[in-house]
């Protein structure tokens, strides 16, 4: 069992291996100052989005409710020719009926 140990590692071994540097350069900072600026414009855009969905969804909403008035009005006509259309073949009917009765 030939453990090698960190200290007794050739240059090259030491070298490959990874180490943590608990510093804090103007490099991190830029990196983390524009992480937040990508955070705040990519909320700013979905909220505008959302926003402008939000106004479509509304008149969407307003239209359909016109269309649905406009729909109850046309069906209301169309009952009433109907009920006239009933009526008018009902006084035929009847007229018919005293014709041929005589």
């Amino acid at each position: 069992m030939n453990a090698v140990r960190h200290d007794d590692a050739p240059p090259e071994a030491r070298r490959k291996r990874v180490r943590f540097d608990p510093t804090i350069n103007l490099g991190h900072v830029l990196t983390f100052v524009g992480f937040l600026t990508t955070i705040a414009a990519g909320w700013q855009t979905m909220s505008t989005r959302v926003a402008l969905v939000e106004q479509r969804t509304s008149a969407i909403e307003q239209r359909s409710v016109e269309q649905e008035n406009r729909l109850k009005e046309s069906l209301g006509e169309i009952k009433a020719d109907v009920r006239d259309i009933k009526r008018s073949v009902d006084e035929i009917a009847r007229g018919g009926d005293r014709r041929g009765g005589r």
